[in-house]
């Protein structure tokens, strides 16, 4: 049974789950933005949002959902202008055509296998697992909060797979939020 503490994890699973399943498939490794954007190129390949539901006496999870938005191919007539900027599509970055249903089929595998992590407490493989794919590391990035951009620097992954930022010389973790990020140069 996965409590609620565990329901942050199903997001990560998420992210790990989706990136494993494109590199399984086409051979190229993706990234992830914290907390789940998967990027190519500093192009946003995929998107996802989780819902869960909680018992309230027992603090057991009574169901999650994980929506996941995937572009593989690029759709007639191209990206609308207003994300051609921020989005890609796989395929503009495979060395072949992606069969969808090869995909899909890799990420439940690895779906299957981080949730496993995580229902046997063995959330730091799972956290390791997240780690190997965040590539902004050591790198500045901007924090957005309330419509209020604040530079800091990305340190590192916690155990719980929340984002260590220093400001200012001062070290806090963001639990939620966004980042703004300019990938390093291998990840471009």
């Amino acid at each position: 049974n996965l409590t609620s503490n565990d329901a942050v994890l199903i997001t990560t699973a998420a992210s790990v789950a989706v990136a494993r399943a494109i590199e399984e498939v086409t051979h190229i490794r993706t990234g992830i933005k914290w907390v789940n954007d998967v990027l190519m190129h500093g192009k946003k390949l995929c998107g996802i949002l989780t819902e869960a539901s909680i018992e309230a006496e027992t603090g057991q999870l009574s169901y999650v959902i994980v929506g996941i938005g995937l572009n593989v191919r690029t759709p007639f007539g191209g990206l609308a202008p207003e994300i051609a900027d921020i989005a890609g599509c796989l395929e503009d970055f495979a060395p072949h055509a992606v069969r969808r249903n090869a995909l899909a089929a890799s990420f439940f595998n690895h779906m299957e296998s981080c949730c496993d992590l995580i229902a046997a407490g063995q959330t730091d493989a799972l956290i390791d697992r997240y780690r190997s794919f965040i590539h902004f590391l050591g790198q500045p990035i901007t924090v957005i909060r309330f419509d209020k951009r604040e530079p800091a620097t990305a340190v590192g992954i916690d155990s719980n797979g929340h984002l260590i930022i220093e400001q200012n010389g001062q070290r806090s973790t963001l639990v939620a939020g966004e980042i703004s990020i300019r990938l390093p140069e291998q990840t471009r």
